[in-house]
């Protein structure tokens, strides 16, 4: 589903980063490891069509990403890959209902509000819907986040550290969100990290 091959980045013509071949199936997971400033960021850019790599290759379903316009490539984006951000990025003048609503809209057309809350009650956020998302707490606003790469079911969900602020316990629940969304979706999951507890969750690994 997700293939990357021969991937290389160069900064300012200054130095070349070499990245990893990834190929990750539908209801496949994945995870990336590496200190900072090894390349997950760049890695994480280029797969979700916002960097074009100096060399090599993404292809999505099929889809060769670097092939298409600028404006091709935004619209693919959109309908088919999901981004879980390391903060957190709402509109703060809206519910949090809304806010999934407007994001639904913005990636398929159309907005669902049934849809929208038959997902928040799944994740435990019913009794949010009509909430402010400045008044979520980090854990909520981190399942609504979920709820937001998964809603309008992306081919590929890209995470960012998304266990690196928290505990144990909560390091679990939100890694297996994850990968259970993803797998009901039928979508590829790659998730980029420096926090080696993920090893034991995933065993498809690679280390940058």
């Amino acid at each position: 589903m997700l293939l990357a091959q021969n991937l290389r980045h160069s900064y300012a013509n200054q130095f070349e980063i070499v990245l990893p071949d990834i190929d990750c199936k539908n209801k496949e997971g994945i995870v990336i490891l590496g200190k900072s400033g090894t390349g997950k960021s760049t890695l994480l850019h280029i797969l979700s069509g916002l960097l074009r790599p100096t060399h090599g290759k993404v292809s999505i379903d099929g889809t060769d990403i670097f092939s298409l316009t600028e404006a091709e490539r935004d619209i693919f984006r959109k309908k088919n890959i999901g981004i879980v951000l390391q903060k957190h990025i709402f509109i703060e003048s809206l519910t949090a209902l809304e806010n999934l609503n407007f994001f639904l809209k913005t990636a398929s057309g159309f907005s669902d509000n049934k849809k929208c809350l038959n997902w928040m009650e799944s994740l435990g956020l019913g009794n949010k819907s009509s909430s402010l998302v400045n008044n979520l707490s980090q854990g909520e606003l981190q399942r609504l986040s979920i709820i937001r790469a998964m809603i309008h079911q992306p081919k590929l969900v890209l995470a960012d550290e998304p266990s690196s602020a928290l505990d144990d316990d909560n390091a679990n629940i939100v890694i297996q969100l994850l990968q259970e969304q993803a797998a009901i979706s039928s979508a590829a999951l790659v998730i980029v990290t420096h926090d080696s507890r993920l090893k034991t969750m995933f065993q498809k690994q690679i280390t940058i």
